[in-house]
């Protein structure tokens, strides 16, 4: 009976004092586990967020080059985000030798970025910069370059301080597409060719250059014709 009675109050202390660890326990772990489990969503946001304006800069660099020369002074933002391309904006038949309505153009779809890039927001940045949509010429090709820089904060902050961690993430993100306007390229090229003829020195070395390709062109064929 002594026996008995000694065996269940030990036993009724160790049940106890059992309980009393865990709970300590787990009361040590859960901020812990809890903070790790917001910062994982947390970064799993942020590279959805990385993704998504790499997407956005991609797709608006490439509808900028697309629709580029059909855009106008009175083109509207509403007009851009239409699906359908603007084609009833007839380009112009003649050589461009300077767009001036490139301004005009350039501030149009900075606009329509801005109001792009903030659709599907995850989270907030807590600083940041849309750059102008860029215009770029050269002699070959034009093209269009968009760029983001955005600051992130991490919802853990103190945590990150008493670490000695920076809370903070920075996303650079740049975009850029080739203009297509085949009909400019073609102007481009003859009006080189014109150039090129009127100068007696570069029509010389202009014809010596195509009679040297011709002579290659007849030695390649009688080297295959010949095995």
């Amino acid at each position: 009976m002594k026996k008995d009675w000694i065996t269940k109050h030990f036993i009724y202390i160790d049940k106890t004092s059992t309980r009393g660890s865990i709970t300590v326990e787990a009361a040590l772990i859960f901020p812990l586990v809890f903070c790790v489990i917001v910062f994982t969503m947390y970064i799993v946001f942020f590279l959805y967020q990385y993704a998504y304006l790499q997407a956005s800069a991609n797709y608006i660099a490439g509808k900028t080059a697309s629709q580029w020369k059909y855009l106008l002074e009175d083109t509207t933002v509403e007009d851009i985000q239409e699906s359908a391309p603007l084609i009833y904006h007839r380009p112009s038949l003649y050589w461009r030798l300077y767009d001036f309505t490139k301004n005009a153009k350039v501030n149009l779809m900075t606009q329509y970025n801005d109001l792009e890039i903030n659709k599907h927001r995850l989270i907030s940045k807590a600083s940041g910069e849309n750059f102008p949509v860029i215009f770029q010429n050269s002699l070959l090709s034009n093209r269009i370059i968009v760029s983001y820089e955005e600051v992130y904060k991490t919802p853990i902050d103190a945590i990150t301080n008493l670490l000695g961690v920076n809370n903070l993430f920075k996303i650079q993100i740049k975009a850029q597409s080739t203009i297509n306007d085949p009909a400019e390229g073609i102007r481009n090229m003859d009006f080189a060719l014109d150039m090129l003829q009127k100068n007696e020195r570069a029509k010389d070395l202009h014809d010596q250059y195509f009679e040297r390709v011709e002579a290659v062109k007849d030695d390649v064929k009688e080297f295959l014709n010949s095995n």
